[in-house]
């Protein structure tokens, strides 16, 4: 069955709340020009339709956390073991996020650590129950995220500005209850204070109080809707950028660049084979090259390649890994 389109008015709300979820409705109704109930039913149909889920933005870093990415190919065409490998993935704590790719890597995923040796602990583990079916696999540090406005979605919203997140190596005192409620803000997006408040089984007040603080501390950055683009019709892609040396004011273009452009929707970047990642989305593949063609001309004497994968899924996002996390941190004291 086809992917039904975003209405201009959809299109609008979303581009109004992508990067700001907790925009009041007064806010929303003056940018886009929309009454009440038409902006209500426009974000309901987006969350039912699965189009768009807000989660917070939590910036890891300041929690001790390093975000490790690791691209690579399955080793085994058995379907069934792959399968198995995928649910693995989702059910391990330390990996924030899984995707499928087309290209020279088939899929990638995050890990959230806070030492390098996590991540080879991590990746032992699964080579350790399901063999070597880590193919090709290329690994990168994440030292700076940023989520760009999707400015092909409307003209109305041009207030948007990137969530972005940097290491600074600057860390936050937090406690147990504190990471409670980041994992479960993190593992029901839409559910409201209430609801997650009966969850921890905790007073709302308490609740409340603690994000207040998790706010003022820029844990959680923000807060945003993670889109799927594929249910209306669009293609996701990333971008790798391989830089000549290492240009801090390189990165700093890109971003403004990238800001502005409107099929560039986020940009990592990275310590190891490749300096950045560029998220693009567009209707067409034919699109694409027309993107790192604009890029090539725009920095190509700082570039030395581009190199494309098609995104075909987003298999598991977590804003927060899981509890088994903290339980390395207790193991490992």
């Amino acid at each position: 069955m086809g992917k039904m389109r975003l209405s201009r008015k959809e299109s609008d709300v979303l581009a109004c709340v992508e990067l700001r979820a907790n925009l009041s409705m007064p806010e929303i109704r003056k940018e886009t020009g929309y009454r009440d109930h038409t902006i209500r039913y426009a974000l309901k149909q987006l969350e039912d339709r699965g189009i768009a889920t807000p989660i917070p933005f939590v910036d890891l870093s300041k929690l001790g956390f390093t975000l490790y990415n690791v691209f690579f190919s399955f080793s085994s065409d058995k379907k069934q073991l792959k399968q198995q490998f995928l649910k693995e993935l989702n059910q391990t704590g330390p990996i924030v996020w899984v995707a499928e790719f087309g290209g020279d890597f088939q899929y990638a995923l995050e890990i959230c650590a806070r030492h390098i040796s996590e991540v080879q602990s991590t990746l032992s583990a699964l080579t350790e129950k399901f063999g070597n079916i880590f193919f090709q696999k290329s690994v990168s540090t994440q030292f700076a995220a940023h989520l760009l406005p999707r400015r092909y979605l409307s003209s109305k919203s041009a207030s948007s500005k990137p969530l972005s997140i940097y290491q600074t190596g600057v860390t936050e005192k937090t406690d147990e209850l504190d990471h409670r409620i980041l994992e479960a803000l993190a593992g029901n997006g839409g559910s409201s204070h209430r609801r997650v408040a009966q969850l921890l089984e905790m007073p709302l007040s308490t609740l409340e109080l603690r994000v207040k603080k998790l706010r003022e501390k820029e844990i959680i950055s923000g807060y945003f809707y993670a889109v799927r683009p594929d249910q209306y019709g669009y293609g996701s892609y990333k971008l790798l950028v391989f830089g000549k040396g290492i240009s801090p004011k390189l990165g700093q273009r890109l971003l403004q660049y990238g800001t502005q452009h409107p099929n560039i929707v986020s940009m990592y970047e990275c310590l190891g084979n490749w300096d950045y990642e560029i998220g693009v989305e567009v209707p067409s593949p034919k699109d694409v090259p027309q993107v790192i063609q604009e890029l090539y001309e725009t920095f190509g004497d700082e570039i030395n390649n581009i190199q494309m994968l098609s995104k075909f899924d987003d298999l598991k996002i977590r804003p927060f890994p899981s509890s088994e996390v903290r339980e390395n941190k207790k193991r490992t004291r």
